[in-house]
């Protein structure tokens, strides 16, 4: 059924049933896993950084890449909890970085995945005017099937 399932994490307790679901689907499909996270661009640092000097712009770049270290890890232990119990499928952990849904929608096409599994905070009302959803967004531009789980 399936060949390419990517799931997109957000690094909270939300993403676990999305994950758990795309498990069992990759299970019963033999489809590879794609997992990612994606780190959204910190938009007021770029007037500052271009003032760096270059070892300011080295103590930077060393946050950058243990904040994706750490990233990778909780991916990991996520994964790891939602295969608990069964064979664990074949899996690719990518942490991004950039507009989460355009992110998540350019790596469905770049990978080739056939179905992107995302979780819902189920926002409503002012919070989901104010703070919007990723999975809307990626509901709406993804090349793929998208399931939205809650």
């Amino acid at each position: 059924m399936y060949r390419r399932i990517l799931v997109a994490s957000d690094l909270t307790e939300w993403t676990l049933p999305a994950l758990k679901i795309a498990v069992e689907m990759a299970r019963a499909s033999g489809a590879r896993l794609h997992l990612e996270h994606v780190i959204e661009p910190f938009r007021e640092a770029r007037p500052w950084l271009t003032a760096l000097t270059p070892p300011e712009v080295d103590v930077f770049e060393k946050v950058v890449e243990q904040e994706t270290a750490a990233c990778r890890d909780a991916l990991r232990k996520q994964f790891d909890a939602a295969c608990a119990g069964g064979p664990t499928p074949d899996v690719e952990i990518a942490v991004r970085r950039g507009p989460p849904a355009d992110v998540i929608a350019a790596e469905a096409q770049n990978c080739g995945a056939d179905l992107v599994v995302v979780g819902t905070h189920g926002r409503k009302g002012l919070k989901h005017l104010l703070l919007g959803s990723v999975a809307e967004r990626v509901a709406r531009i993804a090349p793929c099937s998208v399931l939205i789980a809650r």
